[in-house]
């Protein structure tokens, strides 16, 4: 990971992360407290987790837990999955909390702030209204190519599979069997819907709830998530670039993590590069 270049440090002189995060699947789960564990031998790490206690449990020894309880929902299954989640449901959760709980992370004055975007893009808005100006995205998976638009990158230049609709036989060795205005229309689709989600409607969303809790007039509305997404500094993906598609894009935000459980052998801790400099996605410690 690429070294992050903060001033603000604990009495102890140790810098603050804030991981955001939630408990629903295993897989995603294992990934962030993996990651959360490898960023606390030189941070002091929080784990913000927006949970339903019901589910799997995260536990460490080596950070902070600190739940924020799913309220006021009836499916959490349906909610899990809906737009709202995504997009404004933790950031609800925060700044209407009644036990403080955002004046109690603002007085933590962190370094920087960790979160899945393609999980809970609202994470991002919550960094913002904390003063968190160094902000990375975690994608344990890959990069979900309906966010290159917020990139300025036009996907439909290049040749690869729109995520939500790719199967089996569409590529062969890594090239692009698929019939190229078919793969035209499935990408025109979901860049439609992300920039009417995380762009339009989003900002309705949070409009209405802060007209709907009487948020004080003392926090700022969040950006709009474009905004957001673009100030983000890198994006950690869990893949490795040798088996990513031959045609996708590459980016300087771009760090591809896959294998990262070869951290015992220290390639992380001890400050080893993963890749040459002169790569796209170098990775030095945070």
């Amino acid at each position: 990971m690429h070294a992050v270049q903060t001033q603000r440090k604990d009495k102890n002189g140790i810098k603050r992360a804030l991981y955001i995060c939630d408990n629903f699947f295993f897989s995603h789960a294992q990934f962030n407290t993996m990651l959360a564990n490898i960023l606390s031998e030189k941070y002091k790490v929080d784990m913000l987790v927006y949970t339903d206690t019901e589910v799997l449990k995260i536990e460490s020894v080596k950070f902070k837990i600190i739940p924020a309880p799913i309220n006021d929902v009836n499916n959490i299954v349906k909610y899990r999955n809906s737009v709202r989640y995504s997009t404004i449901g933790i950031y609800k959760e925060i700044i209407t909390n009644q036990n403080g709980i955002f004046d109690r992370l603002q007085q933590n004055h962190y370094d920087i702030g960790i979160a899945e975007f393609n999980v809970m893009a609202g994470s991002f808005a919550v960094f913002e209204a904390l003063g968190i100006e160094e902000t990375f995205d975690v994608s344990c998976s890959v990069f979900v190519p309906q966010y290159l638009q917020f990139l300025e990158i036009k996907d439909l230049d290049y040749q690869f599979p729109e995520y939500s609709s790719a199967k089996p036989g569409d590529w062969v060795n890594g090239e692009w069997q698929k019939d190229g205005e078919e793969n035209e229309r499935e990408h025109e689709r979901i860049n439609e819907w992300a920039h009417n989600t995380f762009i339009e409607n989003s900002q309705k969303s949070y409009n209405t709830l802060f007209n709907n809790y009487g948020i004080s007039k003392n926090i700022k509305k969040p950006s709009p998530f474009d905004v957001l997404f673009k100030k983000i500094k890198y994006h950690f993906i869990n893949q490795h670039p040798l088996i990513k598609f031959n045609d996708f894009p590459e980016h300087n935000k771009f760090v591809y993590i896959g294998g990262i459980n070869v951290e015992v052998d220290k390639l992380l801790t001890e400050g080893k590069q993963m890749v040459e400099d002169n790569e796209v996605g170098k990775a030095k410690l945070l």
